[in-house]
């Protein structure tokens, strides 16, 4: 899955995506590709269409767009 969102650049740690349906974390594996855009690993059934899923910076939630 492909995430582009905003406040983070190729040096930052601790990105990744929550499940807000469910409080989970959905990255297994996080890779920076450029500046506001990373790449995550997920199992496949992990995101459903009816899931609102947000990206986390650490403890912090921020509205992203996700295509997988």
């Amino acid at each position: 899955m492909t995430v582009k969102g905003a406040g983070f650049g190729l040096n930052t740690t601790g990105l990744g995506l929550k499940n807000t349906n469910t409080s989970k974390n959905l990255c297994k594996e996080v890779k920076v590709t450029g500046y506001g855009v990373f790449t995550c690993l997920t199992d496949k059934l992990d995101v459903q269409s009816s899931h609102v899923i947000k990206m986390t910076v650490g403890e912090n939630e921020i509205a992203c767009e996700a295509n997988g």
